[in-house]
């Protein structure tokens, strides 16, 4: 009989052991946020895509997530976000600059492992080179994942990238010139040549104006050698008749004269 109950009791417990293990070892585990790119090491302009990752550690804890996808407004841009686990009520905004923020509510334990969204980034033309990182923030939330009793002890990783410095090139004068420079420096090139080309617009119309100018001048002085013209033939013409009369009158007093001292030789 005692050996009956002793072999009862080992049993019971042994039963006792493999209802329980389960669950302390559930208890046990940690969940875990992660933040992969598969490029690290990216030039201006150029776009890549950010995944965030979700491993339960066997966690059934896990009923709500609220956290942000931290960035630098300043270095990168969002052009896209995608939701990727099909699971409870999920929402992404990626609408605020520097933060692209989920938000998941399930009635179960999510009990996965995989990813749970991706993001397209573009780093702009603008940036500075050098080093950026992606955090996981849960700035609504005193933690990214949480139940109904609360916060749940979430480990979270952080990623950099590296942005490659503006190129720089050497102007006329040997200086070295970053992208935004040279920008600075075409976009007075343009207003420079836009100048030359206003100037010698203005030339242009100088020259026509000159031209209008002594087009008009040489048609004043034609219009004043023609007048000059017909006022000496003008006055060639009055002058014909004038000495006409002149020699008339003279010969008519000639004439007069010879008749008279004819007369008085008759006389004698």
């Amino acid at each position: 009989m005692k050996e009956k109950l002793k072999y009862i009791t080992i049993i019971l417990l042994i039963l006792i052991t493999i209802l329980l293990l389960p669950k302390i070892t559930l208890a046990t585990g940690t969940p875990e946020l992660n933040i992969e790119t598969a490029k690290t090491n990216l030039e201006l302009g150029e776009e890549f895509t950010v995944s965030v990752k979700f491993n339960d550690n066997g966690s059934t804890e896990c009923l709500g997530f609220d956290f942000g996808l931290k960035y630098d407004k300043t270095i990168l841009e969002v052009v896209n976000s995608s939701i990727t686990l099909d699971k409870g009520a999920t929402v992404i905004n990626d609408k605020v600059p520097g933060s692209v923020n989920f938000v998941l509510i399930s009635i179960t334990p999510v009990q996965y492992t995989g990813e749970l969204f991706t993001v397209t980034f573009r780093v702009k033309q603008d940036a500075n080179g050098g080093e950026t990182a992606f955090e996981i923030s849960s700035d609504n939330s005193e933690s990214p994942i949480e139940n109904e009793n609360g916060i749940v002890e979430t480990k979270t990783q952080t990623t950099s990238i590296t942005i490659a410095a503006p190129i720089k090139e050497k102007n006329n004068t040997g200086f070295q010139l970053t992208s935004e420079n040279k920008n600075t420096e075409d976009n007075e090139q343009n207003i420079v040549e836009e100048n030359i080309k206003n100037s010698n617009i203005t030339e242009l119309n100088k020259d026509n104006t000159t031209t209008e100018t002594e087009d008009t001048i040489e048609d004043e002085e034609i219009i004043k050698n023609e007048e000059s013209t017909s006022n000496s033939e003008k006055k060639e013409q009055i002058g014909l008749p004038t000495k006409a009369v002149a020699i008339i009158l003279a010969i008519s007093v000639i004439g007069l004269i010879s008749i008279f001292l004819m007369l008085k030789k008759k006389k004698k």
